[in-house]
């Protein structure tokens, strides 16, 4: 077994202490919108990790804080359940759950190899994306393509669970 890399050391010691750790990716030629995900959520809540895209970095990485928060207060993730105040303004988040086939390195680097590292697998490994609404008119993404080009999707729409 390899000797752990300090990036892996940091982010064990920052799950250890403080319960979880947030990944922030950026693209630097912007094409791809920034994206924030959450490490540790499964290990300290039995919880899937999240991941929040399009927004700015400090604000999803604040979202990741108060999903925390909730978590510790008993929230439980299922799909579609509506989170209120993760951000201002009285707009309502929904949690769906990623598809299969975006629980990639792409998108979730560090919280699969946290997930094997404390005994899971890719297979077993479980994620939800934290959608938000336009500020302009409180459409999701399935309803308005501008939110859309700001934040795909991951999972499925809603509709799609009947």
């Amino acid at each position: 077994m390899r000797e752990l890399g300090d990036h892996e050391r940091n982010l064990i010691e920052k799950i250890d202490e403080f319960g979880y750790f947030k990944m922030s990716v950026f693209d630097p030629d912007e094409d791809d919108p920034n994206f924030t995900y959450s490490v540790g959520f499964n290990k300290s809540f039995g919880q899937p990790e999240c991941i929040i895209l399009g927004l700015g970095v400090t604000l999803m990485q604040k979202m990741i804080d108060v999903l925390f928060d909730k978590f510790e207060d008993g929230l439980a993730l299922h799909t579609g359940v509506v989170i209120d105040d993760l951000l201002g303004g009285g707009f309502k988040c929904i949690a769906m759950p990623v598809n299969r086939q975006h629980i990639t390195a792409e998108y979730f680097s560090s919280a699969m190899w946290h997930n094997r590292h404390c005994g899971g697998t890719n297979d077993t490994f479980q994620a939800y994306q934290i959608i938000w609404p336009g500020a302009a008119n409180g459409l999701y993404p399935w309803q308005d393509e501008d939110v859309a080009s700001l934040q795909p999707l991951l999972c499925s729409p809603p509709e799609m669970y009947g």
